[in-house]
């Protein structure tokens, strides 16, 4: 049954399908167009674009920035091109609340978890079926949450970009790799050299579920596109070749299976992974998770001498029986890789946790279960950027 339910959501890729950039990432690409969106996503004193689901509360609407907003600048639809009315905006603290007559969308609270009958009635009503949501099972026995691999959640945010009182980042600060782990790839850069970029993963490394994946407005590139953007930005004059083999679905056994055709054959300077998803969701013990990622790990340095930056997972929606605890169990036994292979660890498992204290879910996954949406895209190469450059 799982099996069944597991294969809905994840969309499958062709064998070791890659991706190459050579001469210009930027084409096509939104990072021209608003640089501001892709430099210090999470931190700097203005927040750009920050989503919201709004969630009625009675006769309001309500939803949580991650910091409090000292100034609201503006509120655009979730392709940022309509900038909308808040001037009936009541705020408190870190939340923004609306009446119900603002007009800006919204979704009924039983939409984040309800019995799983009357779920589905809700969204097969006339004023929802047009979103293309169904449901899925939830963590409770007997309830479910919203799920689409569509665009129904995304046209239902809004984006907020604010300024606030300059307070700090609390949660997980990312390390710097740049002076050691990382060291020879950023050299190569440095020095003028071509270089090669491997991304090896799954679902979320081959791009699912940013606005660019799906279709819609404003095309937001995936994390990985953000990044070789990020980096030919600041190298110009270096050619860089990225090759990208991700599969959605996969879990480590098959990453084991495919590491010398899809890794290893590129000769890659980088190799930026992550696993983890799909194995907590099959509660593959943090024995065997461990042992994967040792042939992994091991084989690309025997055979590449690549620097590597490997993620913990990112979390599901914690009403979702993906979130099961099994990401969790792996994260100390990940901690051991920065000294055991001497490669850079980024804690995904814990920067997400610490944005799902803060904020709905909904607000960061476009599936509502474990699909980044464009402003988690973003937070994801932000992290990386500051892993390999500071």
């Amino acid at each position: 049954m799982l099996q069944k339910v597991f294969k809905t959501f994840f969309m499958l890729l062709p064998m070791c399908l890659t991706f190459s950039s050579c001469s210009n990432p930027n084409e096509g690409g939104n990072m021209e167009k608003q640089p501001e969106l892709y430099e210090q996503v999470y931190d700097g004193k203005t927040i750009y674009s920050e989503p919201i689901v709004l969630i009625q509360d009675g006769n309001r609407i309500k939803g949580k920035l991650l910091y409090h907003p000292t100034k609201i600048l503006k509120i655009t639809n979730y392709t940022g091109a309509k900038e909308l009315d808040f001037s009936d905006v009541q705020i408190n603290d870190r939340e923004l609340s609306f009446s119900l007559e603002s007009g800006l969308p919204y979704f009924p609270k039983e939409f984040l978890n309800c019995e799983t009958k009357q779920l589905k009635e809700m969204v097969s009503q006339e004023t929802w079926a047009k979103f293309g949501l169904s449901t899925h099972e939830g963590k409770i026995s007997g309830n479910s949450i919203i799920f689409t691999e569509g665009i129904g959640i995304a046209m239902n945010q809004i984006q907020v970009t604010y300024e606030h009182d300059g307070s700090e980042w609390q949660g997980y600060k990312v390390p710097s790799y740049r002076n050691a782990q990382l060291a020879n790839f950023v050299n190569k850069l440095e020095s003028g050299q071509d270089v090669t970029i491997v991304f090896y993963g799954a679902s979320t490394m081959s791009g699912a579920s940013t606005s660019g994946h799906l279709g819609i407005e404003p095309f937001m590139d995936s994390f990985t596109e953000l990044i070789l953007q990020s980096i030919q930005k600041r190298y110009p004059n270096v050619n860089i070749i990225s090759h990208n083999p991700s599969i959605g679905g996969k879990l480590t056994d098959w990453a084991v299976q495919n590491v010398v055709s899809c890794v290893n054959a590129y000769q890659p300077d980088l190799v930026i992974t992550q696993w983890g998803m799909n194995d907590g969701s099959w509660k593959v013990d943090p024995y065997t998770f461990d042992e994967r990622c040792d042939i992994i790990i091991r084989s690309i340095k025997h055979n590449t001498g690549a620097d590597i930056l490997f993620m913990k997972s990112m979390l599901a929606n914690p009403m979702s029986p993906q979130n099961n605890g099994y990401v969790e169990k792996y994260s100390p036994v990940m901690d051991e890789y920065v000294k055991r292979y001497n490669i850079g660890i980024l804690d995904m498992t814990q920067l997400t946790d610490d944005l799902y204290s803060l904020k709905n879910p909904i607000d960061l996954l476009n599936n509502n279960i474990n699909h980044p949406n464009d402003f988690f895209a973003r937070i994801m190469a932000d992290s990386i950027l500051r892993a390999i450059f500071g």
